[in-house]
């Protein structure tokens, strides 16, 4: 182990990471999941659809998932995307699509249904 005296370490504002370089610490800030830029109030509305798009089709007919997913607000009709997009730089690649809001006017919380056990009729 060798043992750098004096060398300075850049501590992200959000979370516990630390980079070397500034540039480097600047960049991890723009995109880090605990940055509350990046704390999108879509996840959790009950508008918000979420599209698993399949890549191909496997030998025995069964369909292998891209690690791709499209989100569309079903309040609005309109495309959105991450911050994880703009961090691999593939926004210009989505088409139309604008960047999902941090705050919402229109947002329902999810609604959670019980299927495993649903009530029993009251006679």
């Amino acid at each position: 182990m060798i043992v750098i005296p004096n060398r300075t370490l850049y501590r992200c504002e959000y979370c516990t990471k630390h980079r070397l370089t500034k540039k480097a610490a600047q960049r991890h800030e723009l995109f880090c999941r605990y940055n509350p830029n990046n704390r999108h109030k879509c996840f959790g509305c009950e508008h918000l659809v979420v599209v698993q798009q399949a890549a191909a089709v496997g030998t025995e007919g069964q369909l292998h998932h891209a690690g791709r997913q499209s989100f569309t607000c079903a309040r609005f009709g309109i495309d959105m995307y991450t911050y994880v997009a703009e961090r691999r730089d593939i926004v210009h690649k989505l088409g139309d699509v604008t960047r999902m809001p941090i705050e919402c006017r229109e947002y329902e919380p999810e609604q959670y249904y019980d299927t495993t056990h649903p009530e029993e009729p009251c006679f």
